[in-house]
């Protein structure tokens, strides 16, 4: 029984190690892809740690079970042993006595202690059979953890099949889509309309088409009449300036070098990449857009559609910037071209402030005259009024001192007008008010 159990839980620790072993390999293996897998696989981790605590607990509290009832079952059989050679002896003893004498007290003994050793017996099959009841009170719970412990091992593996097989079939469908992408980019005209949609979105993200217009692809022949000349873009500056961008970007052996799997043919293509990339700036360099177009600074900008382009053609030529400002073309990326976008839509926001105030300024002079003559209106209409009511207290006081009286005369000699008499005529002696203009000039 003790190397059945001592043998079931090598076994569990052997299937133990093999499935954590295994989990291991399998999370070591999807490292980088899967993500939440390897959280879940974290959880689980973490969830085995707390059974095989539990399990460790319960395993040493069987183990001292199992001490115990091995030192009674020791302690028990030594019992029997003593029993066992008291009984050899007392035969031998009673042996010398006389026969009958001797095999009445033996069996009279034996019966005894036959009674007693079935008495202990019994007593250490009962302790015994509570013992392994306790024990399998112990170890059943055991056995049941393991076993949904197993099926919860189980189904996360079959939910870690199907998500590894969905993740592959995305991962495939990505493949199939970046190598489509891949193809298409070869084509120079898709190539083209590709840097013309990254051009426009990039303009879009700065706010340029709110500040500035932009032209894609307008043609100009050199003052050699030897070339045409074809910029990708033409940024508005503020002041009539603008900036040439250019975006014709050779991406053969950048396509050719990420779609290799072997590391050194990979090298190879992308070194081709920088040397590219290396003449293309010498070519535009040798262009000149800045003698071809009024109001351009002596530069041109060479937009490079990704990050990565520029990333792996600077890996292998570390001084294509300075090749570049001595060539005058500068070097951008989308998030540097949006820096310079921004900063010319600052400019452009400067500008309209500029001429914003100018404005103000024109209709504040405007009406800075409009209130000088409106001044000059109330004033000659103070004037009006003024004179009016002097008109108005010189003809009054010429009615109360020559009119009035004469008027009176009449009611003594008896004319009356029916419910009506004369009434004074009150002089004014409210005068309008004077504006104070003492500043208010007009140039």
């Amino acid at each position: 029984m003790l190397f059945n159990s001592i043998a079931l839980v090598v076994s569990l620790l052997l299937f133990f190690y093999i499935i954590v072993k295994k989990l291991s390999e399998k999370k070591a293996n999807l490292e980088g892809n899967l993500c939440k897998l390897e959280q879940e696989l974290q959880e689980t981790k973490q969830t085995l740690l707390t059974k095989n605590e539990e399990i460790v607990d319960l395993r040493v509290k069987r183990a001292e079970l199992e001490v115990t009832l091995q030192k009674e079952r020791e302690e028990k059989k030594k019992e029997i042993e003593l029993l066992t050679k008291a009984e050899e002896r007392l035969t031998n003893t009673f042996k010398a006595l006389s026969l009958d004498a001797l095999q009445t007290n033996n069996n009279n003994f034996l019966n005894l202690a036959k009674e007693v050793i079935d008495s202990k017996l019994k007593e250490t099959e009962s302790d015994f059979k509570k013992r392994q009841a306790t024990i399998n009170e112990v170890v059943t719970p055991i056995k049941e953890k393991l076993e949904k412990f197993d099926n919860e091992i189980r189904e996360l593996e079959k939910e870690r099949i199907g998500a590894y097989e969905g993740l592959k079939e995305q991962i495939g469908a990505l493949m199939n889509q970046t190598s489509n992408l891949a193809n298409a980019l070869r084509k120079p005209h898709i190539r083209g309309k590709w840097g013309e949609m990254q051009l426009k979105r990039v303009v879009e993200m700065a706010g340029m088409i709110e500040y500035c217009d932009f032209f894609t692809q307008p043609s100009v022949i050199d003052k050699n009449e030897d070339n045409l000349l074809r910029p990708d873009l033409i940024i508005k500056m503020p002041s009539g300036k603008q900036i040439i961008i250019d975006a014709k970007v050779p991406l053969d052996s950048y396509m050719d070098a990420i779609s290799q799997n072997d590391l050194q043919i990979q090298k190879e293509k992308l070194k081709n990449h920088s040397l590219a990339i290396k003449k293309h700036i010498n070519d535009l360099g040798k262009k000149e857009y800045w003698n071809q177009f009024e109001n351009t600074p002596e530069l041109v900008v060479l937009f490079l559609t990704g990050e990565g382009v520029f990333s792996a053609a600077l890996e292998y030529e570390p001084a294509l910037i300075e090749i570049g400002v001595e060539k005058k073309v500068i070097i951008a990326t989308p998030i540097t071209l949006i820096a310079l976008l921004r900063a010319i839509a600052y400019g452009w926001k400067q500008e309209m402030i500029a001429e914003n105030a100018k404005k103000i300024s024109e209709l504040g002079h405007i009406l800075y005259e409009r209130i000088c003559t409106m001044g000059e209106n109330f004033d000659n209409l103070r004037r009006s009024l003024k004179s009016a009511v002097d008109h108005y207290n010189k003809t009054a006081g010429s009615l109360e001192a020559r009119v009035f009286p004469a008027a009176r005369e009449f009611n003594k000699l008896g004319i009356h007008a029916k419910n009506k008499s004369l009434s004074a005529a009150k002089e004014l002696e409210s005068l309008p008010r004077s504006l104070h203009t003492e500043g208010l000039k007009v140039d």
